[in-house]
């Protein structure tokens, strides 16, 4: 026989073999344990709209599950076409028995409790994060069924119900690249799980900032305007306690003319006035305040904020978001709280 014909031959078996081991290798490449791994926890969490609740106003309340350590339930909104915009109250609590189990149980304090067990109606696979290996969780969506008793400080919101919509997601031991995400199964302290965020907007041309405690409580706000804000000032407040075996975080926000006016660079003490509140910020002696700036928040009522041992601080900004004139104290650094980083 002609060699060429011997090399023919046998070139399809060469072929075949080739394409088997490349399929074996695409095959072995979604399970290939990463070579700095360390492994997640089975984890599961879950959510539910539990409904809309009053008497003064409309709120939507919200229950979020994020592992068995926590479950933290939410209530936002208010009426309508009036000033803040946007409000929202969260409430983080340990659960007495976690969703793990099969029955959620949590006591929110004087808010109250909810005791509910998930009924699936619909599952499906999820997909689960990048960087790691292991078997896909479990996507549910159902009902929870027991008993939601809420009712929040001063009544501002009653809530009773035997069941809610939602959802619970169950994951499975995973492994994972060290650089993916953190572990979502870990415990938390729960100042985490409802703690505002206060950072500096895009665009900022001038921001007032003020955060104290008081009352046992975190409180920061900033006041600020901007290139974008086409002539309204913008005002966010947060405030962050910690009662026995609950956290707390509160969260305001408007917007309207008028509300934040700082001094022109070089006319003097950067000085700002907040809706008939004045704070001079003299470099040159210590920064004083004239009339009392509070914030409202749901159920924690007016807070004060420029009250003793506020720190206030004012700057101005470039264009590209750069200070170019700051004065007084930057705000303090309440552990998991408004400012924190």
């Amino acid at each position: 026989m002609p060699v060429s014909g011997l090399v023919s031959a046998k070139r399809p078996s060469i072929a075949a073999g080739l394409a088997a081991l490349a399929l074996v290798v695409l095959l072995l490449a979604g399970s290939v344990v990463p070579a700095a791994a360390e492994t997640l926890k089975a984890n599961t969490s879950g959510s539910a709209f539990l409904g809309r609740a009053g008497p003064h106003g409309v709120y939507d309340v919200g229950l979020a599950i994020p592992s068995d350590h926590a479950a933290v339930l939410r209530v936002s909104g208010g009426r309508t076409h009036e000033l803040p915009f946007a409000q929202w109250a969260k409430y983080a609590a340990r659960p007495l028995r976690p969703l793990s189990s099969g029955v959620l149980r949590v006591e929110f304090g004087a808010i109250g409790s909810v005791t509910l067990r998930f009924r699936p109606e619909e599952v499906k696979l999820g997909r689960h994060r990048r960087g790691c290996v292991g078997p896909r969780p479990r996507v549910e969506r159902g009902t929870y069924r027991g008993a939601i008793s809420l009712r929040g400080e001063n009544g501002y919101f009653q809530l009773h119900r035997v069941e809610a919509e939602g959802k619970r997601r169950r994951s499975f031991p995973l492994t994972c690249d060290q650089a993916a995400t953190t572990d979502p199964a870990a415990e938390k302290p729960l100042a985490a799980y409802v703690a505002p965020r206060l950072g500096l907007t895009a665009g900022t041309e001038a921001q007032l900032t003020v955060a104290t405690e008081a009352d046992g409580a975190g409180l920061a706000m900033k006041a600020w305007y901007s290139k974008f804000s086409e002539n309204l000032e913008e005002v966010a407040a947060g405030s962050l306690e910690s009662p026995p075996a609950l956290a707390i975080g509160r969260y305001s926000y408007g917007a309207g003319p008028l509300f934040l006016r700082v001094s022109e660079p070089g006319a003097g003490p950067l000085s700002a006035t907040l809706q008939g509140v004045s704070y001079n910020a003299d470099p040159a002696a210590p920064g004083s305040w004239s009339g009392a700036l509070e914030a409202g928040f749901l159920g924690g009522g007016s807070r004060l904020l420029n009250g003793p041992g506020s720190k206030t601080r004012l700057c101005l900004y470039t264009s590209s978001g750069e200070p170019t004139e700051c004065v007084g104290d930057p705000p303090p650094l309440i552990s998991g709280g408004p400012f924190a980083p």
